[in-house]
């Protein structure tokens, strides 16, 4: 779906409402329960270009293990695991994703 999605967290911490709502980054989100191929459970989420992009041209880093939830004042909240961090335990990452219309 065409959406804006707001990073809610950096290196682990939560950033200032303020700064998140400045930094949206609109896209199609791609979301999938089941591993490609071989069908194993686990929830990857993408911030793509366009429908047809390839996950390597994703907008932002992707989630991993997601859970979506909706968020009473509006949106989606999609709550993650940040696979590219250079942390170990892996950090926490959270998206609020506002579903839109496909800009012209």
């Amino acid at each position: 779906m065409w959406c804006t999605v707001y990073v809610l967290y950096r290196n682990g911490k939560r950033i200032p409402a303020e700064v998140a709502k400045a930094s949206g980054v609109y896209g199609w989100l791609h979301m999938y329960s089941k591993t490609p191929g071989i069908g194993m459970p686990k929830s990857d989420a993408f911030l793509l270009p366009g429908p047809d992009a390839d996950f390597a041209h994703a907008l932002i880093p992707s989630l991993e293990l997601c859970s979506l939830r909706a968020i009473v004042g509006g949106g989606i909240r999609l709550g993650g695991i940040d696979p590219h961090s250079h942390y170990k335990p892996m950090l926490h990452q959270s998206w609020w994703v506002i579903p839109e219309q496909r800009q012209p």
